[in-house]
């Protein structure tokens, strides 16, 4: 039986250990990942996402696919996937 406990340590566990591709991840290294691949399962927009990256410390959108995270910014940027 899942209990609140439960479910409120797995989400903090997801959140302290953040995205596994960078916020700030360079054009060129989303380039090299292939287009096929870039297709998320999941996008979550219109939202407010917390991110361990001082430089970009949240975020309005994330794009996921088989549960990594593709990109992770602004509408504009994640909806093009």
């Amino acid at each position: 039986m899942t209990t609140r406990r439960t479910f409120l340590g797995a989400a903090a566990g997801f959140v302290l250990h953040g995205p596994q591709v960078p916020a700030d991840a360079s054009d060129a290294t989303r380039s090299s990942m292939g287009a096929t691949s870039m297709k998320a399962d999941l996008i979550l927009h219109s939202g407010l996402f917390t991110t361990l990256n001082r430089a970009n410390p949240s975020a309005s959108a994330v794009a996921i696919k088989d549960g990594t995270f593709l990109a992770v910014g602004d509408e504009r940027e994640v909806m093009t996937l």
